[in-house]
């Protein structure tokens, strides 16, 4: 089994879920919520734990990254629509 990034495979032989890894750096003090919101900046050695972390982005991606921000769990599909609604609306300033 290929690790990637590495590092990430849990116990088992699993590879972390987005989930875990969102959580993960947010003990190392990054703030993922905050840094999608604009409300934090990150410098570069942030960024690069970060990209490390993450890893390609899968189709579970929006699945997790909509589990960190509300706590519910929906399929792809809908993580996808609702992670654009609340993209869009806080670009556009709402």
């Amino acid at each position: 089994m290929v690790e990637y990034p590495p590092g990430n495979i849990c116990p088992g032989g699993f590879f972390m879920s987005f989930l875990a890894r969102f959580r993960e750096l947010e003990e190392q003090g990054i703030d993922i919520l905050a840094i999608l919101a604009g409300d934090r900046y990150i410098d570069d050695v942030q960024l690069e734990a970060i990209t490390q972390n993450l890893g390609p982005l899968g189709q579970d991606y929006h699945v997790d990254l909509i589990e960190l921000i509300t706590h519910e769990r929906h399929d792809p599909e809908r993580s996808r629509d609702l992670w654009k609604g609340i993209y869009t609306s806080h670009t556009v300033g709402f």
